[in-house]
């Protein structure tokens, strides 16, 4: 499994913004691609403007699969000129290891 972390600094005000193109844009699309085993948006409860979302994908091919549909690239651009975003993303790939529980 390969998790993706994005980082983001939503601009004051543009919390909803953000939180619904997510919702209705990229969320929605990833549900039903390839190899995509879920998706979450983290708000920060100490900086309200920062956000993690966070992906589980089958493997890395199936993230770089999607990566490069145009549904997904459309989808971005679009999240992207909200004006909404200060900063990021900023990215982290994690692989998993073997289980310590479950």
């Amino acid at each position: 499994m390969t998790v993706i972390t994005l980082r983001y600094q939503v601009r004051q005000g543009k919390e909803r913004s953000f939180e619904d193109a997510y919702r209705k844009g990229l969320a929605e699309l990833l549900i039903g691609m390839a190899g995509h085993r879920g998706t979450r948006l983290y708000r920060s409860v100490e900086e309200p403007q920062s956000y993690l979302v966070q992906t589980e994908w089958q493997d890395r091919s199936s993230l770089e699969e999607a990566v490069r549909d145009p549904r997904f690239q459309r989808a971005l651009t679009g999240w992207r000129n909200l004006g909404a975003v200060v900063r990021g993303p900023e990215v982290e790939e994690a692989v998993a290891t073997e289980p310590v529980a479950e």
